[in-house]
């Protein structure tokens, strides 16, 4: 998986406010608690911003769309585990809800 770059900071924004997703950053929040809220805030609307969603995933592991679409469960999940390990989530989450505001 490649680190997060500046324009992928306009993309999670589109696609947080798609899914309706309002970050609560608190001081001291860990990367796993910010993983943590964001996935349930954004499960339930996830269908609004599939495209997006599938496009930003592609793009964060080097792969085409069309692998991304076929990526299984147990692909995303790791997927997911990995994306919430990267090297400054927390301050690339706060830039983000910083543009949403």
């Amino acid at each position: 998986m490649r680190n997060l770059g500046f324009s992928d900071v306009f993309k999670v924004a589109r696609i947080l406010k798609k899914l309706d997703v309002k970050m609560d950053i608190q001081p001291g929040m860990t990367q796993e608690q910010l993983g943590g809220q964001m996935m349930l805030r954004a499960a339930e609307n996830l269908g609004n911003a599939e495209a997006e969603v599938t496009e930003f995933v592609a793009s964060m592991k080097g792969i085409s769309k069309e692998e991304a679409e076929k990526m299984s469960f147990g692909d995303l999940v790791d997927f997911l585990e990995e994306f919430k390990k990267l090297p400054d989530i927390q301050r690339f989450f706060s830039s983000v809800s910083k543009l949403m505001k």
